[in-house]
């Protein structure tokens, strides 16, 4: 697994998001590792994850910023991709786990995720946490 990241992407998503094997710390760790060697789709989940954590919330950010540099040079695809590849993970592990995306603070844009990097991470976090809710009631329709 050491050797290949898109497993360690898959095995920090098991620990992230399945009560069978739940430990939040090491999937950060396997999710950071995967994304350090350039698996995109572990970078939006790690920030995401870590936006979600209080204590750990600038830190997820600082994580997502990546991202918006490769979503403002190849476009709004980069995290449709990383959007379906997230919900046919989620649908595949057995998740009764949920997200609980921190209470949003005034942000100066007045709400605007189209021009605001803080107010789309929170939006994209929101997403991922319905999804999870949505996977405790039955599977997902896979897209």
């Amino acid at each position: 697994m050491a050797n290949n990241p898109q497993a360690l992407y898959r095995e920090g998503m098991v620990k992230c998001f399945c009560d069978v094997n739940y430990d939040v710390d090491c999937g950060v760790r396997l999710l950071r590792e995967a994304s350090d060697r350039g698996v995109i789709e572990a970078t939006y989940a790690l920030g995401l994850q870590l936006i979600c954590i209080e204590s750990r919330a600038s830190e997820g950010y600082r994580v997502l910023q990546d991202l918006d540099v490769i979503y403002f040079e190849e476009g709004f695809d980069v995290i449709t991709r990383c959007r379906r590849v997230t919900n046919r993970m989620i649908a595949d592990i057995w998740t009764t786990s949920q997200l609980e995306p921190l209470k949003r603070v005034y942000c100066p844009c007045i709400d605007d995720p189209d021009r605001c990097s803080y107010c789309f991470w929170n939006y994209e976090a929101e997403y991922l946490a319905d999804l999870l809710e949505r996977r405790n009631y039955g599977p997902l329709p896979i897209s």
